[in-house]
């Protein structure tokens, strides 16, 4: 069994291997479009972005933990991270002017980073309890 920051630098490895076919951006940008033009016609487009990279980093390591996909703990997790970000990102006062990408990609990947870990003490937890229930 994996330690803990073992299992992060192994997911953290697996995840910089990954890269998204042109179609895939394609696909993505077509479920962004009315998304960005919802919250510009709200008058809201500064929320676009702390939006879609909250979305893009939770969607990104569901799909790196895929296998727990069966387990309610994950959903539940995933659900309640989901959910404190609402209230996070409403209540910061974002810009619309423009963000260096680096400032943009370092955000993202610390939030990427925060999700991983805190799925992974969660997961860590629950092995633990189904491990001293069955023993």
């Amino acid at each position: 069994m994996f330690s803990i920051s073992e299992e992060f630098k192994h997911d953290l490895e697996v995840a910089k291997q990954w890269r998204l076919p042109w179609w895939g951006v394609l696909c993505i940008s077509v479920v962004i479009a009315p998304i960005v033009f919802l919250l510009n016609h709200l008058g809201r487009l500064d929320l676009a972005l702390p939006i879609l990279g909250s979305v893009t980093a939770i969607a990104f390591v569901v799909v790196l933990k895929w296998r727990l996909r069966e387990r309610a703990w994950f959903w539940i997790t995933i659900g309640l991270i989901a959910a404190a970000r609402d209230p996070l990102i409403v209540s910061i006062s974002w810009t619309t002017k423009w963000v260096p990408w680096p400032v943009t990609a370092g955000i993202a990947s610390l939030d990427f980073c925060f999700i991983l870990v805190l799925l992974l003490l969660v997961g860590r937890f629950m092995d633990f309890r189904e491990a001293s229930k069955g023993g």
